[in-house]
């Protein structure tokens, strides 16, 4: 596993970072049966993800199977899975910039 400082260090094209992130030398065709399943519901992550794979069509010019999100309760095999512990929050510090 990478932590990831180290994938900075390495032009790992990722933003935000996730907090590990496993390399292989593997690679992965993807074809009309590609798809992602969560393991945690999440209104929003559901939603960029539905946005990726329908990116991912109009870029590949393929249509694929299942072209929306599985959660982790469909027993698939997906070719994605994303995994999460919890729901992450957005948090605004006020800052006083008077000097």
């Amino acid at each position: 596993m990478v932590t990831s400082i180290e994938a900075q260090n390495m032009n790992v094209n990722l933003l935000p970072y996730p907090a590990e992130i496993v390399l292989t030398n593997n690679k992965h065709r993807i074809d009309k049966s590609f798809s992602i399943q969560n393991s945690l519901v999440s209104e929003r992550l559901q939603k960029y993800a539905d946005k990726f794979i329908q990116r991912l069509s109009n870029r590949t010019g393929l249509f694929f199977d299942n072209p929306t999100v599985m959660d982790i309760s469909q027993n698939q095999k997906p070719s994605l899975v994303i995994r999460t512990n919890r729901i992450g929050e957005v948090k605004l510090l006020k800052m006083n910039l008077t000097n």
